[in-house]
């Protein structure tokens, strides 16, 4: 078993969580798409779940897809991955 950390850390990153309301499921979904990914590695997977995750969390609801919003200015999903293995290792 080995822990794996979430994207933002709710003591030092609270600018970023706005709403938690979804980020169990968006978790769910970037480990079934990081476990495909990664050729069923938990841990990796697990890392693709919390990147999932760290969007949901920074706004209320979903995104309105109606008209171009860019409503994340930061790091791409494969950035974030890659900060967030770098992370790890430390």
């Amino acid at each position: 078993m080995e822990w794996t950390p979430a994207y933002w850390d709710w003591k030092k990153d609270q600018e970023h969580i706005v709403d938690v309301t979804g980020a169990g499921n968006a978790f769910c979904g970037g480990y079934a798409a990081g476990w495909v990914q990664t050729e069923q590695d938990p841990v990796q997977s697990a890392l693709y779940g919390a990147v999932s995750a760290s969007f949901v969390v920074e706004q209320i609801g979903v995104p309105d897809l109606s008209e171009y919003e860019q409503w994340n200015q930061g790091p791409n999903p494969v950035d974030r991955l890659c900060l967030l293995k770098n992370r790890c290792k430390k």
